[in-house]
């Protein structure tokens, strides 16, 4: 099979498509596992801290503020809640069991709720943890616009709303964003470095109306321009199954058997590619999410790379942003997340969620481009 050169690091979790959010950088963060991602990001190296470094870690699975934001005892008795927009997808249930932890350890209450990727539940589930009385709600919003007037009253009952993937309405305390569109030129960027201008690739994008991925479709297309990769056939992934993936990996082969890369927009993509790779077809297979069973191919060498939303850091800030919005502290409106790059050689030692969940975190933030983006690190 081929391999990219020098790059650094299940289907259920088709419960994340669909989730919309806003990107529009293309900073490539380092390969580092997301415990050691503060020390080993030259971004991060290059950036300014502008709240002040890392505070002292705590027991395992808590999370710290960096120094200068408030600190001390949580309000007695509050409450958190998360409206899920569906539970079975794994990298949500991650978010979910390490909200519950979090929330047990800094003894606070927590409920959640989950729509079952239905928006008319998640409405609900919103109004309910309202009527509840939470003091923090955690949101994914199926349809940002669909769940505003929800999140209208929810704000307007005077709780704290930390959201994630929410670009539109607001204001929000927090919102945690991926950066979509820098992960799709990420990926690009993987296989030019590898096989130089004129490469050939196959791209099998995601559905344009899952803002989300198509963010990712954007930053790959763009880059591969820019980098002068020759984009042999695309292919759209309208129903995001593995046997439709099968399918284009076959067509690929009969119509392109000499082919350099495929990109995958999404895991569930490059799962269903995977097995149709043999004999003198073995195109470098670039993908976007790192799910558990991809990460383990890709140590395996079967598929080449995957990029990490980092979904578990994703709610530590979450919870930051939480414990900072109960202690009456000041946070920015967006913080970014990168994506990291999970190679052959990383995929071996990445933890999974369960570890990162058990992890003891710092949350630092720093400026890039004007923007905030979140380290979190052990």
């Amino acid at each position: 099979m081929k391999k990219l050169a020098n790059i650094g690091w299940v289907l259920a979790a088709v419960g994340l498509l669909g989730l919309a959010s806003c990107g529009d950088d293309d900073d490539e963060a380092t390969a580092a596992p997301p415990a050691e991602a503060a020390a080993d990001s030259t971004a991060a190296d290059e950036a300014d801290t502008t709240a002040g470094g890392a505070s002292a870690t705590t027991a395992a699975g808590a999370t710290t503020a960096p120094a200068g934001m408030p600190d001390g005892p949580l309000p007695e008795g509050a409450s958190v809640g998360f409206a899920i927009p569906i539970l079975r997808g794994p990298p949500l249930k991650a978010q979910d069991d390490y909200f519950r932890r979090w929330a047990d350890e800094a003894g606070l209450e927590y409920t959640s709720l989950d729509a079952n990727y239905d928006v008319n539940k998640q409405i609900a589930d919103i109004d309910s943890l309202v009527q509840q009385g939470v003091d923090v709600l955690f949101v994914w919003p199926i349809d940002p616009v669909a769940v505003q007037p929800a999140l209208d009253r929810a704000r307007d009952a005077g709780i704290h709303l930390v959201v994630e993937e929410t670009s539109v309405g607001g204001p929000f305390f927090l919102n945690v964003q991926h950066d979509n569109v820098a992960a799709g030129a990420q990926a690009a960027d993987l296989i030019a470095d590898s096989f130089g201008e004129g490469a050939q690739v196959a791209a099998v994008l995601a559905p344009q109306q899952v803002e989300a991925l198509n963010q990712r479709n954007e930053g790959f297309e763009a880059r591969a321009e820019e980098r002068g990769l020759d984009i042999v056939e695309r292919q759209t992934a309208q129903q995001l199954t593995t046997e439709e993936a099968a399918a284009f990996a076959d067509g690929f082969k009969e119509r392109h058997p000499d082919i350099d890369a495929v990109f995958a927009a999404t895991d569930l993509i490059a799962l269903g590619i995977a097995p149709r790779l043999s004999g003198s077809f073995t195109p470098a297979v670039v993908s976007i999410d790192a799910y558990e069973p991809t990460v383990e191919l890709v140590g395996q060498g079967l598929i080449t790379a995957t990029l990490d939303p980092q979904y578990v850091e994703t709610a530590k800030v979450m919870a930051w942003g939480a414990e900072t919005a109960l202690r009456d502290g000041t946070v920015p409106d967006t913080v970014w997340i990168d994506h990291l790059v999970i190679d052959e050689a990383a995929a071996v030692d990445w933890p999974n969620y369960q570890q990162r969940i058990d992890t003891a975190s710092t949350v630092t933030l720093t400026e890039r481009d004007g923007r905030q983006f979140a380290t979190v690190s052990s």
